[in-house]
Order: C-alpha cells, then sequence, then structure tokens
C-alpha cells in the first residue's frame, strides 16, 4: 500500500464492544464513551479507531 511506510509507528485503537469491562452495561458504556471523548482530545491523536463487531 502506498505511504504505509511513512505511517509506521502510529497508534491504532480498536474497540469491540458496545461498553469497557462486565457487570454494569450503563456503566460501561459510559466509561468507553469517556474513553473515546478523552483519545479525540489526546495529541497526537491515534492514527485510527477501529471498532469491530464480534459475530
Amino acid at each position: 500500500m502506498a505511504g504505509t511506510a511513512a505511517r509506521l509507528g502510529g497508534t491504532v485503537v480498536v474497540v469491540n464492544a458496545e461498553q469497557m469491562g462486565r457487570g454494569d452495561d450503563g456503566l460501561g458504556a459510559k466509561l468507553l464513551g469517556n474513553d473515546l471523548r478523552t483519545l479525540a482530545a489526546l495529541e497526537p491523536k491515534p492514527e485510527a479507531i477501529v471498532f469491530r463487531r464480534r459475530p
């Protein structure tokens, strides 16, 4: 892929659930939302955020 070598070393965040942890789903969703807002405020920003749905 063109340009791949120039981007090596970046951070990729993978989200593979609707919430963080186990137990209270509402709390887990709030925690994940807070983490995503924190990622948006970071400098440097992640190269990518991948949302993966498990079958």
